[in-house]
């Protein structure tokens, strides 16, 4: 993906790896696994983390640094631009909707947060330090959505989709077809899973308290359709992941969903 941006070969790319730790599950952890498998084969990928690696699920071979941190914030807009000059990198690439507004390295921004999840673990001011940095940013953006309404120089590039999501023969993942519902946090989670009882649906709702990132194609493959609420996130996201696998989307009218499943 980056040939189509910087041309000249090699070159060290620092990826931020916060969802890697913070949330494995998702269309942000999901994409950057994506970017780090369509790394040119002469580039050089580190991926920060805001702890130890053992923490992350990562391929082999990935050399990997980290500062403990829970500001999201500060790994933002202090931390990852230092690691990035510490490390002699030539950009960063994040998946996140914010970007540094005073660090010297060049900004890669590949969002895959919705509106609503772009403030969760930010602050007032680093929301704000976030935004701003983006107008210096070059947002890439799939080429069959819609125009983004977001800050920063945008380049349009093909739509991709990590291997795992490909279709293979599968089991049906319960004779019932049971409802499995995934990505919640753990509050909403037990919340659900209190209330399936009241509604008798607690043999056919499924609520798994944990699964492991590496087990969520599986799931994808083994599944008859998706249901998908909401806006999907413009990398990563669900709808590419079942379409890959060749399964049925039920979701709702919405642009963005409209341009990706046609």
């Amino acid at each position: 993906m980056h040939a189509h941006i910087i041309p000249d070969m090699p070159i060290r790319i620092l990826y931020d790896g916060w969802p890697l730790v913070h949330n494995p599950l998702s269309a942000a952890a999901w994409h950057l696994r994506t970017l780090l498998e369509h790394n040119p084969r002469d580039g050089q990928p580190i991926v920060a983390l805001p702890t130890e690696p053992g923490a992350a699920i990562l391929g082999k071979n990935l050399k990997t640094v980290h500062h403990h941190t829970h500001d999201r914030g500060a790994w933002e807009q202090r931390i990852l631009p230092r690691l990035a000059e510490h490390h002699h990198a030539n950009l960063i690439h994040t998946t996140s909707p914010a970007a540094s507004l005073f660090g010297k390295t060049p900004t890669l921004v590949s969002p895959t947060e919705t509106v609503m999840e772009k403030t969760k673990g930010r602050g007032r001011l680093g929301e704000a330090l976030g935004r701003g940095g983006l107008a210096r940013a070059t947002i890439l953006w799939p080429e069959d959505l819609p125009e983004a309404k977001i800050p920063g120089q945008l380049r349009h590039l093909p739509p991709v989709v990590h291997s795992e999501f490909t279709t293979r023969a599968a089991a049906s993942i319960g004779e019932l077809y049971p409802l499995v519902v995934l990505g919640l946090d753990e509050p909403t989670n037990e919340f659900l899973r209190a209330r399936l009882p009241e509604f008798h649906v607690q043999d056919s709702v499924h609520l798994p308290k944990a699964i492991h990132a590496q087990d969520l194609p599986n799931v994808y493959r083994a599944c008859t359709a998706l249901v998908h609420l909401g806006s999907p996130a413009p990398w990563g996201n669900a709808l590419r992941h079942a379409l890959s696998c060749g399964k049925a989307i039920v979701a709702h009218q919405e642009s963005n969903t409209e341009a990706i499943v046609g």
